[in-house]
């Protein structure tokens, strides 16, 4: 089944040659559910003229619909992610020849939909057809990752499989440990979520991350390296990347909060001649106030320029679990030959005001 993008259009293509109108069925759901029995969208057009019939329709935008990435899960086993990550798209299209006449399927395709998107140099429709997609682009650079990480929040890999009853193997190793955990699928397409620090883990040193089959098939390794941060204390970023997935970002350095409160002023009257003198001749109404933190990564690799992108590109961020904004919209990608010890600052803006004014 095809896997789907729809930050970026996708569209469908009904392309008959003698076809005079054409029709769209769109049907849309989650799991547990399955595909519903009327279409949830229809969308019909007659041909523009005779010498251009073919019809594209854009099912980005409603599919979107039935996606909600709100905050990572963090856990100590991989388990299934949230149903809301990803959505399942069937689209019927069909066409007739003769106006009022009646309509002839054209094509019935179901796709996965994730909150993803594609880039200008991957072309029109880009899309996925495998057995296992990585959702992270992490794997041309090393992660670091506070030795402490299981006390806390515990980052995790998005990994989309299709095809029910298949083992796969999660293994962790080093010289001095190896931790394997095994996960068997029981849908035909299962989203999971799989932690880069297994449950346990006693040692402080780096290892290797690898997700193989029952078969032997590797399907992603990455070199994991744990870092001791004795001053600060590391802030964990997670957001939604390219893939759809959750990515994460280790903040390990220094970083700052600021509260920034503000509110209507007005000069006030008396209340009576005789007026009590701490009561004053103005005030302030309507004061909130909102965090804003300045951030710093700590010194990274190279690699790390794609994840800055993707964190760019985001929608949903969260800084220790808090939804926040990027107020940074722009940052300089570094490279080692030019600026030699790499460092990214950021500034971030919390989406909640410090007093609750939800009626």
């Amino acid at each position: 089944m095809k896997t789907i993008f729809v930050r970026s259009p996708y569209s469908v293509k009904v392309d008959f040659a003698t076809q005079i109108e054409t029709k769209l069925e769109l049907y849309l759901w989650n799991r547990p559910n399955s595909a519903p029995a009327t279409p949830n969208y229809t969308f019909s057009m007659l041909i523009p003229s005779t010498t251009q019939r073919t019809a594209y329709y854009n099912i980005a935008n409603e599919c979107q619909e039935y996606i909600e990435n709100i905050n990572p899960n963090y856990y100590i086993y991989p388990i299934v992610d949230s149903n809301n990550m990803y959505a399942f798209a069937k689209a019927i299209t069909s066409y007739r020849t003769v106006s009022g006449g009646a309509w002839t399927q054209y094509s019935n395709e179901t796709f996965i939909c994730l909150y993803g998107y594609t880039e200008y140099s991957q072309g029109v429709n880009y899309s996925i057809d495998q057995q296992v997609t990585i959702l992270t682009n992490n794997s041309i650079y090393n992660i670091n990752t506070p030795i402490y990480t299981n006390t806390s929040y515990r980052p995790y890999l998005n990994v989309l499989l299709q095809g029910s009853g298949i083992l796969y193997h999660f293994s962790y190793s080093n010289s001095l440990q190896t931790q394997i955990v095994n996960s068997t699928t029981t849908e035909a397409t299962t989203l999971l979520q799989i932690p880069y620090l297994p449950y346990g883990w006693n040692n402080t040193n780096d290892y290797i991350f690898t997700i193989v089959d029952d078969n032997d098939v590797i399907y992603y390794t990455e070199n994991i390296k744990q870092l001791c941060e004795t001053k600060y204390t590391p802030l964990l970023c997670s957001f939604i990347n390219k893939m759809g997935g959750w990515d994460n970002i280790w903040l390990m350095k220094l970083s700052e909060t600021t509260i920034t409160a503000k509110g209507t002023d007005y000069n006030i009257s008396p209340s009576t001649f005789n007026y009590n003198t701490y009561k004053g001749q103005s005030r302030s109404f309507n004061r909130n106030g909102i965090k804003t933190y300045k951030v710093n990564t700590g010194w990274v690799d190279e690699g790390i320029s794609t994840l800055i992108t993707e964190l760019l590109m985001s929608e949903t961020i969260l800084l220790n679990n808090e939804p926040v904004l990027l107020k940074s919209e722009s940052q300089a990608l570094k490279q080692w030959v030019k600026d030699k010890n790499i460092n990214y600052t950021f500034d971030f803006e919390s989406k909640n005001n410090i007093i609750n004014t939800v009626i």
